[in-house]
């Protein structure tokens, strides 16, 4: 049939020898290895949550410090003038107060603000995950975060000016 086919020579295809005759174990030991780095990154995905994922949380966070900073501001604007301003955009007019953002870092909508009384107010935000999802609940949380506590949608918190202590320095 063939007889006239050319043997191929042995150099041509040593890799191809090479790769079988593996042994057994080391075939083995690389799957292994495969298949632990495999499941690595999936369980990373599942512990700590997709990249999209990680830029909600982000988000969120962001909020709450500009919320934070917010806070702050009307405060010390509360001390200096005895009154809630009447939006937040009076916080950015004087120099006498920095705000690093009124807006949402995603949206670009602004934060919401309402007075409630002569030293109430309330901020709002939408965020766009809940919270310490795998948070132990045994474990105690900081004083500052437990104000900050917000769920998936919108979210007020209910603040009160304190006056500020002045420290006086000899």
């Amino acid at each position: 049939m063939v007889a006239n086919a050319p043997i191929p020579s042995l150099d041509s295809h040593d890799s191809v020898v090479k790769i079988n005759i593996m042994p057994l174990h080391l075939k083995i030991f690389l799957r292994i290895v495969i298949i632990s780095i495999i499941s690595a990154v999936i369980y990373g995905f599942f512990l700590i949550g997709s990249p999209a994922k990680q830029r909600l949380i982000k988000f969120d966070q962001q909020r709450i410090s500009d919320l934070q900073n917010i806070s702050f501001t009307v405060s010390s604007y509360w001390d200096y003038n005895k009154k809630l301003p009447e939006d937040l955009e009076k916080l950015t007019i004087q120099q006498d107060y920095y705000v690093y953002s009124l807006k949402d870092p995603r949206t670009g909508e602004p934060y919401e603000y309402n007075i409630l009384g002569e030293k109430r107010y309330e901020l709002c935000a939408i965020f766009d995950d809940n919270p310490y999802p795998y948070w132990d609940q045994s474990v105690p949380r900081p004083v500052s975060e437990e104000k900050w506590d917000y769920n998936k949608g919108r979210t007020c918190f209910q603040r009160e000016v304190s006056p500020t202590p002045l420290k006086i320095i000899n």
